[in-house]
């Protein structure tokens, strides 16, 4: 969108990790739980959705384009409640809501049994799979991905 245009990179990479997360989430949906994987795999694609809106809201004023580190804690701290507050908006279901909502607190059982502890799941194994500790080392989430991972691999590419 040219109204990202000042925060292009950082827009690139929110919509980068939207995919991996979107193609874990089905994944892991399809293989551990009874839930939809297409549900799993829309809403990995718009957990985030809060993050695309604050910063196209942050464009608009150059004080905050010139200190993007500020911007990034506010997109950070603000992104599920705004997420929350655009999918209530569109009606979505209560469920989807909620994972966008808390995909960021980190809870969640495994194996999952709700869409938000598959979001959420999905979430830190890509935030993991980039260099991040957000999971152990030992998570039972990792071998799960590993024998899945062209189908990972192939969904992503779907996506872009």
């Amino acid at each position: 969108s040219k109204e990202l245009a000042p925060f292009a990179a950082e827009a690139e990479r929110a919509w980068r990790h939207s995919l991996d997360v979107a193609a874990i989430a089905y994944v892991l949906a399809r293989a551990l739980t009874p839930l939809n994987p297409d549900e799993a795999l829309f809403a990995g694609l718009v957990h985030d959705i809060g993050r695309f809106y604050l910063l196209s809201r942050a464009a608009k004023y150059p004080d905050l384009v010139a200190h993007r580190d500020e911007v990034e804690a506010i997109v950070g701290e603000w992104h599920p409640s705004i997420g929350q507050a655009i999918l209530q908006g569109l009606d979505l279901p209560d469920v989807l809501v909620a994972a966008v909502a808390d995909h960021e607190l980190g809870n969640y059982r495994f194996p999952p049994k709700t869409l938000t502890d598959v979001v959420t799941l999905a979430n830190l194994a890509a935030e993991s799979r980039n260099g991040s500790d957000q999971l152990p080392q030992d998570s039972p989430v990792f071998p799960v991905l590993a024998d899945a991972a062209a189908e990972v691999r192939s969904l992503v590419e779907a996506l872009r």
